[in-house]
């Protein structure tokens, strides 16, 4: 294997572990050395790979982004009609939250949130270089076909009015099913969402 691969192995096993451990102990109590146990390395290697542990925070915070926004690419189609695109939303989101490590990634994301909170750089560089999930949505429902394919189709205003309520109701959607998974409807979730189109009526 080429070195530039052991690396980029290394990486990933350190960020998987950062995760584990700061969405298990916080933040501020997670180790580096417990985390580089975890990933059956040194932390000698958090050092030289990321050079610090807020920066192993911003790589990890960066990937579960990235992994998330990706598994929303077939809504991108854009003669998709706008319905079928809150279905997709919807299914995607909630497939997301019943998945093995959601509460791992929850607990992950509510720590990631608390570090940023407390310190301004961190969350001036989040903000300025990953993607939020209303940024997601609001890519999603732009210049989609909002009654039949030959119709109108969404614009700024439309999406600037429906992108922070459907961003909005599926973040609590998203965060009762992973807490309480059997109490969430997803027939229920899928008609509270299409029902935000009035908003743009």
């Amino acid at each position: 294997m080429r070195r530039a691969e052991i690396r980029e192995n290394n990486r990933a096993a350190l960020i998987t572990a950062a995760i584990t451990e700061i969405a298990a102990h916080g933040y501020q109590s997670a180790r580096l050395g417990d985390i580089a146990d975890r990933a059956g390395l040194t932390t000698g290697a958090i050092y030289s790979i990321f050079g610090s542990k807020q920066a192993l925070l911003f790589a990890a915070i960066h990937r579960i982004v990235a992994e998330y926004h990706d598994t929303f690419r077939p809504l991108t189609e854009p003669d998709l009609p706008l319905a079928d695109v809150l279905r997709g939303y919807a299914a995607t989101v909630l497939d997301a939250a019943a998945e093995n490590r959601a509460r791992e990634y929850f607990a992950f994301e509510l720590e990631a949130l608390a570090a940023t909170l407390r310190d301004p750089q961190l969350m001036s560089d989040v903000d300025e270089q990953v993607p939020t999930n209303l940024d997601l949505v609001t890519d999603l429902l732009i210049d989609h076909p909002i009654d039949r394919i030959d119709g109108p189709r969404t614009t700024a205003a439309h999406v600037a009015r429906l992108a922070p309520a459907v961003h909005a109701l599926m973040t609590g959607f998203a965060q009762h099913a992973i807490v309480a998974p059997t109490e969430v409807d997803r027939e229920y979730v899928t008609e509270s969402l299409i029902a935000l189109v009035a908003l743009i009526d």
